[in-house]
């Protein structure tokens, strides 16, 4: 008999989630199902004897966990990266035998009420807290308070002992960069995404890395912020072009359109006069004319790893947190060209 083995370990060797056990454990998945089968099948050969006391807990559980933005949802909806989040994380959920319940906050006031509301145990299982996005600083209290579960959607300097599912955006910027220095572009301009957001400086970082490895010089003029919109990325364009560019990097996909815009309004054709690249690979970047050199983040995997991490911490909160840092792909369309000479 093994004492050590915990939910976790027997949710490992039967290829399934922590919560899926817990619920066979507690009764609660039929005897004809085949996954009650395998679990059984593990417990006995491991002679698991679980925690009486985690099991009265888990028998207190709601099977609802919590996503919440600190946004609004007009910003956070209009956004394709937000929605294809959002259900990148349900579709998770449903791996997972839980309940998603979304939060949308307009202020910090807002926020203190939900967490207020959700943080005492018995409504929610645990919380994801999306910091990496615009005003996701104002979490880093609240989740300090939190009696649940959190684990971050992002990183943020603040929650160092938190979990975390995150991309590898400075390396992901230089790849990009890199890669229109590859199409002997030399001119090349940035629009950024809100820098007091983790994923935007860390765009900025990777775009000023690249020109660094090339021997090219930092420009400020070629940098212009932007905050993620479509209508940024265009203004943002029109006032890089009389700059005497030949490629902008943009730190997502809309802003990249709203570029593509500017360069044609001005006479200009994408991409033989300026190459466009973005960020995100989301739906119109391919219907775009050009169809539109990006870079795509593995949405799918990382929703399935912050609900992952959840249940970890849900079905044994000593356990050490993990940081998971994914990487990107990137995808190469008509928008970029080598320069002819």
């Amino acid at each position: 008999m093994n004492n050590r083995l915990n939910i976790a370990d027997i949710a490992r060797l039967a290829g399934v989630s922590s919560a899926t056990v817990s619920r066979v454990i507690n009764g609660k998945i039929g005897n004809r199902s085949k996954i009650k089968k395998r679990v059984m099948e593990v417990i006995e050969e491991t002679s698991f004897q679980p925690n009486v006391a985690a099991q009265t807990l888990a028998l207190q559980r709601s099977g609802f966990i919590g996503l919440i933005f600190p946004n609004t949802a007009t910003s956070i909806l209009s956004q394709a990266y937000y929605t294809r989040t959002i259900e990148s994380i349900s579709l998770a959920c449903n791996k997972y035998d839980y309940n998603l319940v979304l939060f949308l906050t307009q202020s910090a006031s807002d926020e203190a009420k939900v967490f207020a509301r959700v943080s005492r145990p018995g409504l929610l299982d645990g919380l994801i807290a999306n910091v990496g996005c615009l005003n996701g600083e104002r979490l880093i209290p609240l989740v300090r308070e939190s009696k649940i579960p959190v684990v971050l959607a992002g990183r943020i300097e603040g929650l160092d002992t938190y979990s975390f599912v995150d991309i590898d955006n400075v390396q992901a910027a230089f790849h990009a960069v890199q890669h229109l220095m590859s199409l002997g572009r030399k001119r090349i301009a940035t629009i950024t995404g809100p820098l007091n957001v983790t994923d935007g400086c860390d765009r900025l970082e990777g775009y000023q890395h690249a020109l660094l490895a090339r021997g090219y010089p930092n420009d400020d003029d070629l940098i212009v912020e932007g905050d993620y919109s479509e209508k940024a990325g265009y203004y943002a364009a029109k006032r890089l072009i009389a700059r005497e560019i030949d490629a902008i990097f943009a730190a997502n996909d809309e802003m990249a359109i709203g570029a593509i815009r500017a360069v044609k309004e001005a006479g200009l054709s994408v991409p033989k006069d300026i190459a466009i690249l973005g960020f995100d690979d989301s739906a119109p970047s391919s219907l775009v004319t050009p169809p539109l050199t990006t870079i795509r983040q593995p949405l799918r995997t990382y929703g399935m790893k912050l609900v992952e991490l959840l249940s970890e911490q849900i079905e044994d909160p000593a356990r050490t947190s993990r940081k998971i840092v994914l990487e990107t792909e990137l995808v190469i369309r008509q928008s970029c060209c080598e320069i002819m000479e």
